[in-house]
């Protein structure tokens, strides 16, 4: 019997939506660099990269604020 299991990277691409590359660097103003690399590490995951995103940002921006 095979071995049903999913690597992490195989369920999160099958559920929900997802991004495009495209769409991704457009959504969030990202280089191709930037954005391949969040795909490589997250997948395409729109919720996910959302969220990602969201808590970047905040972090940035706290950063900012304390400078």
């Amino acid at each position: 019997m095979s071995n049903l299991a999913k690597t992490p990277r195989q369920s999160r691409y099958q559920s929900g939506v997802h991004y495009d590359l495209a769409e991704f660097m457009a959504a969030y103003n990202l280089t191709p660099p930037e954005a391949r690399d969040l795909f490589a590490r997250f997948g395409p995951s729109k919720c996910e990269l959302d969220l990602l995103m969201k808590a970047k940002r905040a972090w940035e921006d706290g950063k900012k604020i304390r400078q």
